[in-house]
């Protein structure tokens, strides 16, 4: 992975998506399945992680909005993050090991392959709400 530094970027970048990880991701979902989720939202989900693409995304405390720099449409990160290294080339990197829509999330960094971001399917989402809360 190449060295980056992050910095603030205003105005932050229009959100495509949301995330949460461990207890920002359970309250992520509940949130997600009481509004029952919006048309055209899709999700993808791992280990206490859930990730939320769409548009009117939705909001809890410690979610990070992620965005796409114009530069690199494929490589969402957070809206309110500049990269150090230019976009376009840190995508062609990140891009050599995870084809596709990526999402880089920070604090630990861990790339989420979105290409196989599904619709949102309430019995799926509560079944893994079930597991990843216990």
């Amino acid at each position: 992975m190449i060295p980056v530094d992050w910095a603030p970027r205003d105005p932050p970048l229009l959100p495509l998506g949301v995330a949460g990880r461990g207890d920002v991701a359970a309250r992520l979902a509940r949130r997600v399945l009481a509004s029952r989720g919006a048309p055209g939202w899709r999700a993808v989900v791992g280990d206490r992680l859930l990730v939320v693409l769409g548009d009117a995304l939705p909001w809890v405390d410690g979610v990070v909005y992620l965005g796409a720099d114009p530069r690199a449409p494929r490589l969402l990160h957070d809206s309110r993050l500049m990269p150090s290294v230019p976009p376009d080339l840190l995508a062609r990197r990140i891009h050599a090991r995870v084809p596709g829509l990526v999402a880089w999330l920070h604090a630990p960094d861990v790339l989420v392959p979105l290409a196989d971001a599904e619709p949102i399917h309430p019995p799926a989402l509560s079944a893994w709400l079930e597991r990843a809360v216990p």
